[in-house]
């Protein structure tokens, strides 16, 4: 099983950025191929994504869990294209509002593409998020 990680650390407030990253409304926001995502109606734990990835349209459903205690999230869904993803967020010790995210990615077979490079860009899609100025419409 093909398994990827990714870190950053960034002076954000832990629980601001765990708020951000587990609300799936702001996926597209920082997910490169999601185009949206939302929770499935009546069940919690589940989630629906849509979007491009390789030139090829996608319309899944997953599972979800968030642990708030641990700021953790899990997702992933199952069969011969599955995935599993988690994401944690660490205090650091330098400063009380800096965070490190650390996500990890497990395949159950070869993903087409280069992991690597979306997962950076999405690293650097949440960091942006928080600390460069919003544009004013």
């Amino acid at each position: 099983m093909p398994t990827y990680q990714r870190s950053l650390t960034m002076p954000v407030d832990p629980s601001h950025l765990l708020d951000y990253v587990t609300e799936p409304r702001n996926w597209a926001q920082f997910l490169p191929t999601v185009q949206s995502a939302d929770s499935v109606r009546g069940e919690q734990e589940r989630v629906r994504i849509r979007g491009v990835s390789h030139g090829h349209a996608y319309d899944t459903e997953g599972y979800f869990k968030i642990d708030r205690h641990r700021r953790s999230m899990q997702w992933g869904t199952e069969g011969e294209h599955g995935y599993h993803g988690s994401l944690e967020i660490r205090q650091t010790e330098a400063a009380d509002l800096a965070a490190e995210i650390a996500l990890e990615l497990k395949f159950s077979n070869a993903p087409a593409g280069d992991v690597d490079k979306e997962m950076d860009q999405t690293l650097k899609n949440i960091r942006d998020h928080f600390l460069l100025p919003k544009k004013r419409v």
